[in-house]
């Protein structure tokens, strides 16, 4: 649960800097792999913001996104159907990004009716992270 999924497709739809920046002020332990795409200047722009900061790794073109999501317990994506595919596949909790009307709507509502999946916010986002904790030592007194 501390390593998270952001990847958002390939033409810049979401502002990459404003969503890491928020996520790591929201949890500060959590690690990302933040797939770009085909996004140079998001990509450039991430590497020059977090060079040298562990919690943040920054992809480029993925041939697949299955190594990323073995490593993550969470996706924070578009709703394309390949992705929440393969995060449903990879049983992955699935948070979802504003995408294109209508295709994306409709498939954001099924992952969300069908596979547990829910629309993204920093707050529940946090929620489901402080959920995943385990529980500490039980209170004896």
């Amino acid at each position: 649960p501390d390593r998270a999924l952001l990847v958002a497709g390939y033409w810049g739809q979401v502002a990459f800097a404003k969503m890491v920046r928020r996520l790591l002020a929201a949890v500060p332990a959590l690690k990302l792999d933040v797939v770009c795409g085909e996004n140079d200047e998001a990509r450039h722009r991430l590497d020059a913001a977090y060079r040298g900061d562990g919690r943040v790794t920054v992809h480029g073109l993925v041939d697949s996104l299955a190594p990323l999501m073995t490593r993550c317990g969470s996706v924070i994506t578009k709703p394309g159907i390949s992705t929440l595919v393969e995060a449903h596949a990879a049983e992955r909790a699935t948070f979802i990004l504003r995408g294109m009307p209508v295709a994306e709507d409709n498939n954001a509502r099924f992952a969300m009716e069908h596979w547990g999946a829910e629309r993204f916010t920093v707050r529940g986002f946090r929620r489901w992270h402080r959920q995943q904790q385990p529980a500490g030592p039980a209170d004896t007194r």
